[in-house]
């Protein structure tokens, strides 16, 4: 009897205990550190890398489509706009962001502050530990001491530990998303590594801003470009321009016109090579702002550096569409001067006696050179002369002979002919 009641104790205890157990921890999320947001909180959050590559995959197949319902959209927002946005929605319900401000603890932060090597090293994998556990998709908030502590990390004395960090911050942008904008006072200590003549510093620099461009627009960049130009760093300058060119459509949404002064002292930068990128981005950059702000900064310097940037200016002034076709048909007619000289060069080689000269429609044609023509036909003259004077003796003296015979016998003797043969005689 004693062994049956224990048996059948043992049995509901047990088979009570394993129910309850799994069933509200399946359900709420027990055995999660954060808390639960809802019913099946925990299986959305355990989307793994892979899966989640293959969803923003197939959603990047979708061509934007002009529909009705893409048409109904915020004021100011392309159709196309607006079928991205519908992409991020879904990508959100699928696959939503963590908070992760509670896994940032005072420890990790104190790491990252610390004078040994070894400690910062360790803050920093456990950071990107979290971010993989989140799949790499993080909601901003709570994060400004992570940020804070992050900012100094930037001027890491060891390379390759502050490869890593700058490697860090492009990756919590991605996976934060827009809301990395909220700790943008980051981006210009991050910028600030171009400075860094050693090239893998400077590419993984170059990879991070590419990272946050592609989440929240390359005109957040932009925004930060005029500050930075300022200093006097030929590899920072040279980077800066070129990324600046590259992403030239997206200027007029940002403030151009902050632009203008960093842009005047760039071109007067002892290298060439920075000179040339600056007077590109100037073309660029004059089409939003015109040429009055450039002028008014410009009379403030010395008068041999006012002339040499303003000749610089003048090509890419905007002007009139009369006076650009005036310039247009100087600039032909300069052309075809220039290859009718050419063309005259080369016949003058071959001797060939043409000159290349422009009609009144501005065409090239070809002409014969009359004064070769003249030259060469008075050369030949004395020739012809020479011939016809042989001819007309010869011909002169047969008339002579054939006259003698027919004069009088008292002009034979030496006689004074009549008149009509002394005339024929002349």
């Amino acid at each position: 009897f004693f062994c049956f009641f224990f048996f059948v104790f043992f049995f509901v205890f047990f088979f009570f205990f394993f129910f309850f157990f799994f069933f509200f921890q399946a359900e709420d999320g027990i055995r999660d550190r954060s808390p639960s947001r809802g019913l099946g909180d925990v299986y959305k959050r355990q989307v793994k890398d892979s899966v989640r590559k293959t969803i923003e995959a197939e959603f990047a197949k979708v061509k934007p489509q002009a529909t009705s319902e893409s048409k109904r959209n915020l004021k100011g927002e392309s159709a196309e706009q607006a079928v991205k946005n519908k992409k991020k929605d879904v990508l959100e319900s699928l696959a939503p962001r963590v908070n992760i401000s509670a896994l940032i603890t005072s420890k990790i932060l104190a790491d990252l502050e610390d004078t040994t090597m070894k400690q910062r090293q360790e803050a920093k994998d456990a950071i990107e530990k979290i971010l993989s556990s989140a799949s790499n998709r993080i909601l901003p908030n709570g994060l400004s001491p992570l940020f804070s502590a992050l900012k100094g990390r930037m001027s890491e004395p060891c390379k390759n530990l502050a490869k890593g960090f700058i490697a860090l911050v492009g990756n919590l942008a991605v996976a934060m998303g827009a809301g990395f904008k909220q700790y943008g006072k980051i981006v210009q200590p991050l910028m600030y590594n171009l400075t860094d003549k050693q090239s893998a510093i400077h590419g993984e620099t170059m990879v991070a801003i590419d990272k946050i461009a592609g989440v929240t627009g390359p005109e957040f960049i932009l925004n930060n470009v005029p500050v930075l130009l300022e200093k006097d760093n030929p590899e920072m300058r040279g980077s800066l321009l070129s990324w600046v060119l590259k992403n030239k459509e997206h200027l007029e949404k940002c403030e151009v016109q902050a632009l203008v002064g960093p842009l005047i002292t760039v071109m007067q930068d002892r290298s060439k090579e920075i000179r040339t990128l600056a007077e590109q981005v100037v073309k660029e950059v004059i089409t939003h702002t015109g040429y009055q702000p450039f002028a008014s900064l410009i009379q403030d310097l010395k008068p041999v550096v006012r002339m040499s940037l303003e000749n610089i200016m003048d090509k890419y002034i905007p002007k009139k569409p009369e006076e650009a076709k005036n310039d247009k048909r100087e600039s032909v007619l300069t052309e075809n001067k220039e290859k009718a000289t050419d063309k005259t060069q080369e016949a003058q080689e071959k001797d060939v006696n043409i000159n290349v000269n422009i009609n009144e429609e501005n065409k090239v044609v070809e002409v014969p050179n009359n004064d070769a023509n003249k030259e060469e036909g008075n050369a030949e003259e004395p020739l012809n002369e020479e011939v016809d004077d042989a001819k007309a003796t010869k011909t002169v003296r047969e008339e002579l002979s054939t006259t003698k015979n027919r004069l009088p016998p008292s002009f034979k003797h030496g006689k004074s002919p009549p008149q009509k043969s002394k005339n024929l005689t002349n």
